[in-house]
């Protein structure tokens, strides 16, 4: 084999593979692992929230000293925080009032330690969870 022919073997073999890296990075780049869209639009998902509580024939009862909706999020997920905001922003518009015909008050919960003691803390009667990843709820 001469010279020239390693060479061109060389050249063909980084062509190929830059080529087939392309190709890899065009399938499965930066815009094909974009996050899910969430099914239901989160104006719904703070309407269904008023509509829930409908069914619930002692949610007067337990609402009456003020109703407490956690939003429970993760600060480092971009799609959660945004959808923490969204939801925080819409619910006051659903419709929810508690027994005394107030709004809720809305309680913002970072996912981490034990947010199970933060909610309870807080006097959660309704939970709110944004999206949140890699977490086994």
């Amino acid at each position: 084999m001469s010279v020239s022919e390693g060479t061109q073997l060389r050249v063909r073999s980084v062509l190929l593979l830059w080529i087939g890296l392309t190709a890899f990075g065009l399938c499965f780049g930066p815009g094909a692992v974009r996050g899910q869209e969430m099914p239901v639009p989160i104006e719904m998902q703070a309407a269904l929230f008023s509509r829930i509580v409908q069914f619930d024939r002692n949610f007067e009862d337990r609402s009456r000293e003020g109703l407490v909706v956690g939003v429970l999020f993760q600060p480092g997920f971009p799609a959660s925080l945004a959808a923490k905001d969204e939801f925080s922003q819409t619910l006051p518009m659903a419709d929810l009032t508690d027994g005394q015909g107030q709004l809720p008050e809305i309680v913002e919960i970072e996912w981490g330690g034990d947010p199970g003691a933060s909610m309870e803390a807080a006097g959660v009667d309704l939970l709110y969870v944004a999206p949140l990843r890699g977490i086994d709820v």
